[in-house]
């Protein structure tokens, strides 16, 4: 799910696509139809803004998955399928979409190899996704992408995307950024970054979780940038969380500089709100303030007052997080109050 602006935000559940336009109130189904059948799973979802939107659809079939490309201009009110990707051999039916203007974007599709490491194909478009041409030369990432300029992109990558990697000319060629991890977080050590935030060209942040090892406790560190992700300092911490695997994220986000993330207590979410500087450590226990942490699945916040948080949710893709038996939840005064507005047939819920 995503907040684009307030009250404006799309969802995903078990039931399809839905938009709505005031706050949840509402939801309309925007689906759009695959040409693949009715077998196509959608794969990922990305909106630019509050009327330019994709849909990565993705069919599994031999020797090669196939994959449409749905794109909206209003809302989901219609949509163009474009068939995208043919004759690139190793293909797994699975991968990731990102813009940075109507026509500008990325698309990595997951490439299967012989282990248990799929690394990503990246794809480029100028046409808004009509057609693609795959670039040579890229660090073959599969976490979190975010284009932020048509020659600006970031790219999470590696085993367990504990890398982060960057380019400034277009894909051209690639830096990988050092994110040196606070002595204060040991025994959490393996890295598994997030993409970034930001808020202007100089401005941002990037989030990283560090998990450990034989049970030791994790940690996640927000990273800030003041040259535009040339360099990135240790700024805000969450120490002593429960223990989590390599390749996990502890869900956050970032808006007006406070970086937000949430716990679950007494079945509702409970917001943390974290200014820079701050140094956080959580309890450990069956009721401590560590344990509803990895209960909340996702967060989509446009100020820090105003925000969704998915919890509970049962169905978790590798990418895409849908809703699915979980709760959609709305709050307007910075999680003092939420209200469910789940989109699509209720789910019946532990009270």
């Amino acid at each position: 799910m995503k907040m684009l602006a307030p009250g404006k935000g799309w969802a995903m559940t078990d039931h399809g696509l839905f938009w709505t336009a005031n706050g949840g109130k509402d939801w309309k189904n925007i689906t759009p139809r695959s040409t693949l059948g009715s077998d196509a799973q959608i794969k990922d979802i990305f909106f630019l803004d509050t009327r330019h939107g994709w849909v990565l659809f993705a069919k599994y079939d031999e020797p090669e998955p196939k994959f449409d490309l749905a794109r909206t201009d209003n809302a989901g009110g219609t949509w163009s399928i474009t068939h995208v990707v043919e004759d690139v051999g190793n293909l797994s039916a699975d991968g990731q979409i990102a813009f940075a203007d109507s026509k500008h974007g990325w698309m990595v599709l997951n490439a299967s190899t012989s282990s248990a490491f799929h690394a990503g194909i990246l794809f480029l478009t100028s046409n808004g996704g009509r057609t693609w041409q795959d670039t040579p030369d890229d660090p073959g990432g599969q976490g979190p992408i975010l284009l932020v300029t048509p020659t600006e992109g970031w790219m999470a990558g590696g085993h367990d995307d504990e890398d982060l990697h960057v380019t400034w000319d277009g894909a051209k060629s690639w830096q990988t950024i050092s994110l040196p991890a606070p002595k204060t977080i040991y025994p959490a050590i393996y890295p598994t970054a997030d993409v970034p935030v930001f808020e202007d060209d100089k401005h941002g942040f990037v989030a990283v979780t560090y998990s450990g090892s034989d049970g030791a406790k994790s940690a996640v560190v927000l990273f800030a940038t003041v040259d535009g992700g040339h360099s990135w300092k240790a700024d805000r911490t969450l120490t002593n969380l429960e223990e989590s695997s390599e390749g996990r994220r502890l869900p956050s986000t970032v808006a007006d500089s406070t970086w937000l993330t949430a716990r679950v207590s007494a079945y509702k979410p409970k917001l943390i709100a974290l200014s820079a500087g701050a140094r956080e450590r959580a309890g450990i226990g069956p009721w401590s303030a560590s344990s509803g942490y990895w209960e909340i699945f996702q967060l989509s916040f446009v100020t820090p007052k105003q925000g969704w948080v998915i919890q509970d949710s049962g169905h978790q893709g590798t990418v895409l997080m849908r809703v699915g038996d979980g709760k959609l939840l709305s709050t307007t005064d910075g999680g003092a109050t939420w209200t469910d507005i789940t989109p699509g047939p209720k789910a019946q819920h532990e009270q």
